[in-house]
This record gives C-alpha cells, sequence and structure tokens, in this order.
C-alpha cells in the first residue's frame, strides 16, 4: 500500500508508525478499512528452524536412506537386513 504524502497529511501517517517497506494487512470491518502491521518472517517458524538445527548440531538425527522404505523402516524399528546381490 502507497500513501501519497500529497493527499495525506504527514501527522495522520506518522501516527500510524509505519515506516517505508512495512508490511501490512488489510481487513475490512464493518464498511471500515482496517491495517494491521504484519510480519514477513513467521517468529514461530524461525523458532522452529532454531530447534532444528541445535537437533542436528547435538546429534539428535538419523538417515539418510537409500529409499522411502528404509525409511518406514527405521521410523517402526525394523531393521531389515541388506539383500546380497
Amino acid at each position: 500500500m502507497i500513501f501519497d504524502k500529497k493527499r495525506w497529511k504527514y501527522d495522520n501517517i506518522s501516527s500510524l508508525k509505519l515506516n517505508v517497506g512495512d508490511f501490512v494487512e488489510a481487513t475490512i470491518s464493518n464498511h471500515t478499512v482496517v491495517l494491521q502491521p504484519k510480519s514477513i518472517v513467521d517468529r514461530t517458524l524461525e523458532q522452529s528452524l532454531k530447534e532444528g538445527l541445535a537437533d542436528i548440531a547435538a546429534g539428535r538425527v538419523s538417515g539418510p536412506y537409500r529409499s522411502g522404505k528404509a525409511l518406514v523402516a527405521a521410523l517402526h524399528g525394523k531393521r531389515k537386513a541388506r539383500r546380497a546381490r
């Protein structure tokens, strides 16, 4: 959304506490447009990534697997011996 400074008084725009490049979510409620600040980065996703990287660093991972069947077998605790070729 672009605010044209020629049409809007600066005081009105500054009271919104928005900066150039900020993202907002616009919704309509009772015939009124409501703007709410919106973050591009999902904070829960960011936290999950940090936890995942900590698990990798601590060695709490398994794999890689040669096939989907090998992955499922490992999930179920079944380790099938490799077939001799």
